[in-house]
């Protein structure tokens, strides 16, 4: 099984499950360390951790320019933070903001291409 990429470290976290069951997760940077493949897509919606995610994606997206779909619904500063992260970082994107609903639950995201 692959393993869960999450947060802005490089080292490993302990992820509990609600069923009490352990994962490891790893930045993604560390995930495409050692990979002889690229990667074309980051899509995120994890719950708030977007901001922090992306900080720990920094060399692979440098590296691949991936798409990039990203959650900002979570927390309200994602709508501000997160752009301002990839204009700062990563100024090839173009950005698109996409609101969805589903069964009354709103979702805004982002899309960078």
């Amino acid at each position: 099984a692959l393993p869960v990429c999450w947060g802005g470290a490089s080292l490993e976290h302990n992820v509990h499950a609600s069923i009490d069951e352990e994962c490891s997760a790893i930045s993604i940077d560390e995930y495409f360390s050692d990979k002889s493949c690229g990667c074309n897509l980051i899509k995120l919606d994890i719950e708030g951790a977007e901001y922090q995610c992306l900080q720990g994606a920094h060399k692979t997206i440098s590296k691949f320019h991936p798409k990039l779909q990203i959650s900002l619904y979570h927390h309200l500063e994602d709508h501000i933070r997160i752009p301002l992260l990839i204009m700062e970082r990563y100024p090839w994107y173009k950005m698109y903001l996409g609101h969805h609903t589903i069964f009354d639950n709103e979702e805004t995201v982002l899309y960078c291409i």
